[in-house]
């Protein structure tokens, strides 16, 4: 227990660390934690003129999402360095794929990035992201507007996910980030919309 604590603790002083999260001065009556955006001011941004094309097929997840895309969105720091290391594909039954991202710096790796295909599913789309809700076994945020829909919610272990289902042709695709729970569910909704639009 001691040691996943710890892990745990190392993880979220990387996010806090990396994207700009901490706990307003204050000493002792500090409040908790928060969201604090980065140094500059967001500039007004142009109507995007055409969305990135959609890819046929998926070979990588980091590719999908580059670590710098990750601590764009997320606010970090200039001195803000992440890397991102593919996972092994999964070859699962019934023609599934999984294809994986982690991104830390050193021995931590605070994100996670998970996109599945599903062959000749895109029809089950609605009833995936009810398992997800129902399998994380906590109260969950319905994502609308983005993909065939989504949820969020955040795990009694400190992790916070959002999970998209998308639908290419007959072919479902699943995109699911992860973020310690210091990480608010709209940044990683942000960061998720940056997958969604490719797949």
């Amino acid at each position: 227990m001691t040691s996943w604590v710890s892990k745990t603790s190392a993880m979220c002083a990387l996010a806090l660390a990396l994207t700009g999260c901490g706990a307003e001065a204050g000493g002792a009556g500090a409040s908790p934690v928060q969201w604090v955006s980065s140094a500059t001011p967001d500039a007004p941004t142009a109507p995007a003129t055409s969305a990135p094309a959609r890819l046929a097929q998926i070979t990588s997840a980091c590719k999908l999402l580059p670590a710098d895309v990750v601590v764009d969105v997320l606010g970090g720091s200039a001195a803000s360095k992440l890397t991102a290391k593919e996972d092994p594909v999964e070859r699962l039954e019934e023609g599934k794929t999984r294809y994986g991202c982690t991104y830390g710096k050193g021995a931590q790796q605070p994100f996670s990035l998970l996109v599945s295909t599903r062959p000749n599913r895109a029809a089950d789309a609605t009833a995936a992201i009810e398992a997800i809700a129902a399998a994380s076994g906590v109260k969950t945020t319905p994502i609308d507007g983005l993909g065939a829909g989504g949820v969020g919610y955040a795990t009694g272990g400190g992790i916070r996910v959002v999970a998209i289902a998308v639908t290419y042709e007959d072919e479902l695709r699943l995109v699911i980030f992860s973020a310690p729970k210091v990480v608010p569910h709209a940044k990683l909704v942000e960061v998720a919309e940056r997958v969604v639009v490719q797949v």
